[in-house]
């Protein structure tokens, strides 16, 4: 399942929609919503998780894939973490 670059013609919502359906075929747990600044795209899954602690670089990968694919500046605002405080998901902020 290769992510690939969304078709530019299509409405944001469907190119999110689309988006989220291919990272959940790489087991990304992934969703989007919408928000005041911007749609965020959530990733319930780490697909790192077993070396991220080590290559926190890895979560760069991911940010600059979405960003080749809905053509939008993004930033992450949260990592997973494991442990009952930390964040659940991660969060990258399209703008």
């Amino acid at each position: 399942a290769q992510i690939g670059r969304s078709q530019a013609r299509l409405p944001v919502t469907k190119r999110l929609a689309v988006l989220v359906e291919k990272l959940n075929g790489l087991h990304y747990q992934a969703r989007w919503e919408a928000g005041a600044a911007g749609p965020r795209i959530l990733f319930g899954r780490c697909p790192y998780a077993a070396i991220i602690g080590k290559h926190p670089e890895l979560c760069q990968v991911d940010r600059h894939m979405l960003e080749q694919v809905t053509g939008s500046r993004t930033e992450q605002l949260a990592k997973i973490e494991s442990g009952p405080n930390g964040p659940n998901s991660c969060i990258f902020l399209l703008r």
